[in-house]
Parts: C-alpha cells; sequence; structure tokens
C-alpha cells in the first residue's frame, strides 16, 4: 500500500516537473519573439528627404495694375477761316514733321475758284502741316466743312508721352517708389522696363487709389488704355538664407514655424525658425541659427515628434556642396 503510494507521488512530481520544463520554454520563446518585434520596431525608422540651406541675394517686388495712357494729345488747328477742300490724312497714320494735312481756302477764294479759273486763285490756299511726329488719333472734321481760325481739325499722339497710371492703395507711401526701376507686364506676356515717376495730386475716386505716374523705356506699338500689371522693386536682400517651402512646418493656426535639423544622421531636432520673404518655392529664414552646412528634412518631416529618429534616403538637388 506504501509502494502504491510512492508511486503516485513520483509520477506526480514527473508531471509537475514537466509542466514547468514547458512553461520555461514556452517563455523563452516569447520572450525571444517579443525581442525580435522591438528590435525590428525600433531599426524601421521613417525615411525623410534633407537639403541643406542656400544663400543669394533676393529683390523684393511689389506688384500693382497700370493702364497706357498718353499724357498729351497734340492738336492740330486751322491757321485760317475757311473750307476743308483736301484732308490728307486717317486716323492711325503716322505722320512726320512738316508733313501736310489739311488744305484751307477762304469762302471767297473758293467761290471764285468755281467761277473763274486760274493760277493765282487756286494758289489761294492755306496748308496746314504737322509741327512734330505722331500718330493721329483723331479727326475732327471732313472735307467741305467750314472752319475757321483757331478750329481743331485733329489730334495726334506721341510715344514720347505715353506713361503708364499705376494704382496704389492709398495706405501705401507713394513717395518711397520715386525713381525706382519697375517692370511693366503686358497682357500678351511682354516685358518692357520702366520707370516710376511723380504722383498725381487726384486720388481715383472709384477705389480710392493715389495714381503715379510710370515712364516705360520704349511705347512704340503701345495702344491707350489697356491694363498692365507694374512690379516696383520695393528693396534688395543681400546674401539671404533660403530653403524651399516644404522644409518649413507649422502649426494649424499659422502661429508657430519649425524645420527638423538632422544630427548625427539619424536624429530629428525640431527647430523653431521665423519666415521672412517668400515666394513661389522658397521662403527667408531670420533670426534662427541655421546656416548652410546644416541638414534639414525637406520630405517626410510631417507630424514628426522631436528628436525622432529617421532615415535618409534622398539628399535634394537644392544642397550646396
Amino acid at each position: 500500500m506504501a509502494s502504491k503510494q510512492l508511486k503516485k507521488e513520483d509520477l506526480a512530481f514527473k508531471v509537475t516537473k514537466a509542466l514547468i520544463a514547458y512553461g520555461i520554454i514556452i517563455g523563452l520563446f516569447a520572450c525571444g519573439h517579443s525581442h525580435n518585434k522591438t528590435e525590428s520596431e525600433t531599426t524601421s525608422y521613417p525615411n525623410v528627404s534633407v537639403i541643406h540651406p542656400i544663400q543669394q541675394d533676393f529683390s523684393i517686388y511689389k506688384e500693382f495694375q497700370g493702364t497706357t495712357q498718353f499724357t498729351q494729345h497734340l492738336q492740330i488747328k486751322a491757321q485760317s477761316t475757311g473750307i476743308i477742300v483736301k484732308s490728307f490724312i486717317a486716323i492711325g497714320n503716322k505722320v512726320k514733321t512738316g508733313q501736310p494735312l489739311f488744305v484751307i481756302k477762304s469762302r471767297e477764294a473758293t467761290l471764285l475758284n468755281s467761277i473763274v479759273e486760274g493760277e493765282k486763285l487756286s494758289q489761294m490756299a492755306d496748308t496746314i502741316v504737322s509741327f512734330s511726329s505722331g500718330i493721329i488719333d483723331q479727326i475732327l472734321v471732313q472735307q467741305g466743312d467750314f472752319v475757321q481760325q483757331g478750329d481743331i481739325l485733329a489730334t495726334s499722339v506721341s510715344k514720347e508721352f505715353m506713361r503708364i497710371v499705376v494704382s496704389v492703395p492709398l495706405e501705401e507711401n507713394t513717395i518711397k517708389y520715386q525713381n525706382k526701376p519697375c517692370l511693366i507686364l503686358l497682357p500678351d506676356g511682354v516685358k518692357i522696363k520702366g520707370k516710376v515717376g511723380t504722383s498725381l495730386p487726384v486720388a481715383n475716386n472709384n477705389d480710392q487709389t493715389n495714381q503715379i505716374l510710370v515712364y516705360p523705356e520704349t511705347g512704340d506699338e503701345l495702344p491707350e488704355n489697356v491694363h498692365v500689371r507694374v512690379k516696383i522693386k520695393e528693396r534688395d536682400i543681400k546674401n539671404g538664407i533660403f530653403i524651399p517651402n516644404n522644409a518649413v512646418y507649422s502649426n494649424e493656426e499659422l502661429t508657430k514655424l519649425w524645420v527638423f535639423k538632422v544630427v548625427h544622421d539619424s536624429i530629428a531636432l525640431k527647430t523653431p525658425v521665423k519666415a521672412g520673404v517668400q515666394t513661389d518655392s522658397l521662403v527667408q529664414l531670420i533670426f534662427s541659427n541655421l546656416n548652410l552646412s546644416d541638414t534639414l528634412i525637406l520630405n517626410g518631416g510631417y507630424g514628426l515628434p522631436d528628436s525622432a529618429r529617421v532615415n535618409i534616403i534622398h539628399r535634394s538637388q537644392y544642397e550646396k556642396e
């Protein structure tokens, strides 16, 4: 009886020992699996592309709307009283100084000439000539009309008086733009250089803007009343530090800006910055301690926490060696 009891206790001991050994094996396997998984997760860092800041000079422009306008229309007047018997011009004609425009005969000479033909009577006429070169933009009389001395017969314009009237908001100080170079952008894409002149003494009543005159370098073939854009240089930036817009991150309110500076080739440090001038592709960094040798994340930084580990897979073409 004692022998049977001993055998049962021995069997129970062996079973318990086997279960303990099995549990230890499972535990070791689980720990090993968990360790491998953690190691795999920690080595799977987000992939990023990086860039170095670039240094360059930059000009800041303000852009305004403008309209082409001839500031002076030259009047062609009758020098005597009589009837227009000949007209040599049409609207759009280019005329030169001394070119005949109209022939005027007095009523008496016209009446006598219809009765008695003679060379002297035919010479009793006044020829109106152009006193300057230009383009005829308006003709107010036609052949057969009676005019008096001093009447305006036509008007002409000259490219020398072509100006761009630019509308500038009232809050802008127009004095700071005077004598500055500018760029005139025509609707067809043509660009003309110009220079800012004086401001007009009367504001535009419709849109409440100041009016300034811009002198184009050439007024050739520029018609009147064409809407153009004028870019006026405001100031120059020397040796500015710029990075692509994609490299700058912000909060939802756009009140805080930062970049990710990569150190030790794998750690992304969140670095606050302030933005200066912005273009379509670049933004200037101001009041920052960054320099041209720093490595910044260009793509892949969205949502990264501070001091996150990253994996650099590409260096941008903006990078300066």
